[in-house]
C-alpha cells in the first residue's frame, strides 16, 4: 500500500507541474478557446484534488476511501476528455444538450461539490448545497422569494453548455491570473525571499522602540500579500516573529494579534491583494492596476495604525530599543535580495504601464529566474523550478475549488434572478437608508468569513450584496472594497477568528484577549471602509488636489486614535484625555470641515495638557 500512496503521489505531482506549466505556457503563447481552457483546468484541479486528499490511518478505511477518490480522480479526468474534445458541439447545442450533456454536467457538480467539502470545508459546500436547492424547488415556495420552475435542460445549457456556473468567470479568473500570481509567490518562496524579508525588516527597525513587533508587521505585510491566506500566514511567519515579540517583552496575547493583523493586512495590500484583486476587477469592471492605485491609500493608512499602536505599546511598557545585531550592511542586505527586488520592481512597473495581469505575473517570473542565476545562494535551478510550480498549484487548490463552487452560486443567482429579490428585500428593510444597509452588509460579510476563505466570502456577497449597494447609490468599487474588507475583519472578530485562534496557539496566550488585542490593533480596518464608501477622496477617485486634505486629515486621525487606544503620545496619557484623543480621532477621519474643526480644538486641548505633563516629570524625575 506504501508503494502505492507513492506512485498516486508522485501522479499528482506530475498533474500539477503539467497544469501550471500551462497556464503559465498559455498565458505567454496564447491558448485554446475560454471554454476549452478552463475545463482543462478544472478537470485537472478536480483530479489533484481527489489525488491529494489525506487519507485515514485504518488500513480497511484507507483501501476504501483510495478507490473511491481514485475514481473520482479517473472521472475528473473523463470529464475534462470529453469537454474538451466536444467543446465547440457542447456550446452549439445550448438550449438542445444531449444525453452525454446531462450526465456530465451531473457528473460535474457531484465532483466540485466533493472537492468543495473535502478543500474549502463543510460550510462552503453546505451553502453550495442550499442554492441548488433554491435552483431546483425554489418555485414551491411563496412570497418574493419563489421563481418560475427551471427545468433541468435549462441547468444543463446554463451550467454544462455555456462559460457560465462552475466555468465561469471565478473559474477564469482562477485558471490565468490567480494561479500565476500564486506560482510567483511560490518563486519567491522557493529561492528564499522569506529570510530576505525578514533581514530587511530587522535591519529597518533596528534600534527603534519595539523593533520586532515593527518587524514582523512588515514581513507579514510583503509575505501576506501573496500567500493570499491570513491563517496561513500567521502559521508560516509567526512562528518566528512571536517568539521575538515575546522576548522583547511584549505581552504573549499582543504579540498574536500583530501577527494576525499584519497578515491579515497583507490581502488588501497592493499590488497582489492576495489575488482577490482579480475576482474585484471582474466586477467591478475596472482594470487590475487601477484598482490597485485606489486601493492603496487605505492601505497605508491601515499599517500606519498597526505601527503606531505597536510603537506606542512598546513606550508604555517602557521597553528597550531593538538591539538588533547583524553584520550585514543595508547595501550588503539589499544586494543580496537584489532578483526579488528587481521581480517585483517588474510586477509594480509593468502593472503601471498598463499591461495584463498574466503578462506581469510572467515578466515578474522570468526577471526572478534571470536575477538568480547571478545569486549563488538562491540559484533557482531545474528541481526548485518543478518544486515551485507544483507547491503553487497545490497553494491554489483550495481557492481554485472555491471559485468552482461560487460559479455554481453565480450562476444560482442568475439563473433565478436571486440578486433582484435580494436587492428588493434589502431596500425594504433599510427603507433605503444607506448606513442600515451597510450594517447588514458588514454584518453578513464578517459572519459569512467566519466560515469561509476571504476570498469565497467575497464572491458571494459581491455577487448578492454588491448590486444593492449601487442601487443605494454607493460606488460599485468602494462597496465592493467595503464588502472585501469586512470578509477580511472575520480573521479578527470573535467568536471564531481563525487567525487570532492560530496565533494565540503559536503564542501560547489566551484566545479571547488575542482577538480582542487584535481588534484593537486592527481598528483601522473597522473605520477605513466606512469612510471610503461615504467620500472616494481616500481612494484617489478625484483630482489628487482635492484628496490632499481629506487623506491628511485621515492620517492624523489614525494618529489621534492610537493615542487614546494605546494611551501615550509624549508621555502617558490619562483616561479623560484618552477618551478625547478617541473622540478627536474619529472627528478627523470623518471627512467634514466641521468635524475636522472639532477634531483640532479637542487635539489641541490634549498636546498641550501631553507638553505640561511631560515638562512636569522631567522636573520630578532625577538627573
Amino acid at each position: 500500500m506504501k508503494k502505492i500512496l507513492e506512485i498516486r503521489d508522485a501522479i499528482a505531482k506530475v498533474l500539477m507541474f503539467c497544469i501550471g506549466f500551462y497556464v503559465l505556457y498559455t498565458a505567454f503563447f496564447g491558448g485554446p478557446t475560454v471554454y476549452t481552457h478552463r475545463t482543462i483546468f478544472l478537470s485537472a484541479i478536480l483530479a489533484i484534488t481527489f489525488l491529494t486528499i489525506p487519507l485515514p490511518e485504518g488500513k480497511a478505511a484507507r483501501t476504501i476511501l483510495f478507490i473511491f477518490y481514485g475514481i473520482l480522480a479517473i472521472a475528473s479526468i473523463a470529464y475534462g476528455v470529453y469537454g474538451t474534445y466536444n467543446s465547440t458541439d457542447i456550446l452549439i447545442r445550448a438550449g438542445t444538450p444531449t444525453r452525454w450533456d446531462y450526465i456530465f454536467c451531473v457528473l460535474l457538480f457531484v465532483l466540485v461539490f466533493i472537492a468543495t467539502y473535502k478543500k474549502a470545508g463543510i460550510t462552503v459546500a453546505i451553502i453550495c448545497g442550499v442554492f441548488v436547492i433554491y435552483l431546483l424547488f425554489g418555485h414551491l415556495l411563496t412570497g418574493s422569494l419563489r421563481h418560475a420552475r427551471i427545468g433541468f435542460k435549462l441547468i444543463t445549457s446554463e451550467f454544462f453548455n455555456s462559460t457560465g456556473g462552475m466555468l465561469g468567470s471565478c473559474m477564469g479568473i482562477a485558471s490565468t491570473y490567480i494561479l500565476i500570481f500564486i506560482i510567483f509567490g511560490a518563486f519567491l518562496a522557493e529561492s528564499g525571499a522569506g529570510d530576505f524579508f525578514n533581514d530587511l525588516a530587522n535591519h529597518l527597525t533596528r534600534n527603534s522602540y519595539g523593533g520586532p513587533a515593527k518587524a514582523a508587521v512588515i514581513a507579514s505585510m510583503l509575505l501576506g500579500m501573496i500567500s493570499g491566506s491570513t491563517t496561513a500566514n500567521v502559521v508560516t511567519t509567526g512562528a518566528v516573529t512571536i517568539p521575538l515579540m515575546k522576548r522583547n517583552g511584549y505581552p504573549k496575547e499582543f504579540a498574536g494579534a500583530v501577527e494576525t493583523t499584519a497578515s491579515m493586512g497583507g490581502q488588501i495590500m497592493p499590488p497582489v491583494m492576495g489575488s482577490s484583486v482579480f475576482l474585484m476587477s471582474e466586477f467591478v469592471g475596472i482594470p487590475y492596476g487601477k484598482i490597485c492605485f485606489y486601493a492603496m491609500v487605505p492601505a497605508i493608512l491601515y499599517y500606519f495604525s498597526i505601527f503606531l499602536s505597536v510603537h506606542f505599546k512598546a513606550r508604555v511598557l517602557d521597553l528597550a530599543k531593538n538591539q538588533y545585531q547583524d553584520d550585514k550592511t543595508m547595501k550588503q542586505i539589499l544586494l543580496s535580495g537584489i532578483h526579488y527586488l528587481l521581480a517585483i520592481g517588474t510586477l509594480i512597473g509593468t502593472l503601471l504601464y498598463g499591461w495584463t495581469p498574466q503578462k506581469c505575473g510572467i515578466s515578474s517570473i522570468c526577471v526572478l529566474l534571470v536575477a538568480s542565476l547571478f545569486q549563488k545562494k538562491s540559484r533557482i535551478g531545474l528541481k526548485s523550478i518543478f518544486r515551485a510550480i507544483t507547491s503553487g498549484v497545490r497553494s491554489s487548490l483550495t481557492l481554485s475549488v472555491t471559485c468552482a463552487a461560487s460559479g455554481i452560486i453565480i450562476g444560482v443567482i442568475s439563473t433565478s434572478s436571486l440578486s433582484i429579490k435580494l436587492s428588493s428585500f434589502v431596500l425594504n428593510v433599510s427603507n433605503g437608508n444607506v448606513v442600515i444597509a451597510l450594517v447588514m452588509t458588514a454584518t453578513a460579510s464578517i459572519i459569512l468569513g467566519m466560515g469561509v476563505l476571504s476570498a469565497a466570502a467575497y464572491i458571494i456577497l459581491a455577487s448578492l450584496l454588491g448590486p444593492v449597494l449601487s442601487k443605494l447609490g454607493i460606488d460599485p468599487l468602494a462597496g465592493h472594497l467595503f464588502i472585501y474588507y469586512f470578509g477580511l475583519l472575520a480573521n479578527i472578530t470573535p467568536p471564531v477568528a481563525l487567525s487570532a485562534l492560530a496565533a494565540a496557539n503559536l503564542a501560547e496566550g489566551d484566545f479571547v484577549k488575542t482577538c480582542a488585542w487584535s481588534m484593537r490593533l486592527g481598528i483601522a480596518a473597522y473605520l477605513i471602509p466606512c469612510v471610503f464608501v461615504m467620500d472616494q477622496h481616500i481612494l484617489l477617485r478625484y483630482p489628487f488636489v482635492e484628496c490632499i486634505i481629506p487623506i491628511l486629515t485621515a492620517f492624523v486621525g489614525v494618529f489621534i486614535l492610537n493615542v487614546g487606544c494605546s494611551g501615550w503620545m509624549l508621555t502617558k496619557v490619562k483616561w479623560p484625555f484618552r477618551v478625547a484623543c478617541v473622540i478627536a480621532g474619529l472627528c478627523f477621519i470623518y471627512t467634514g470641515t466641521v468635524t475636522d474643526v472639532i477634531g483640532v480644538a479637542i487635539s489641541a486641548v490634549c498636546v498641550v495638557q501631553q507638553f505640561i505633563q511631560r515638562r512636569h516629570e522631567l522636573r520630578l524625575s532625577p538627573t
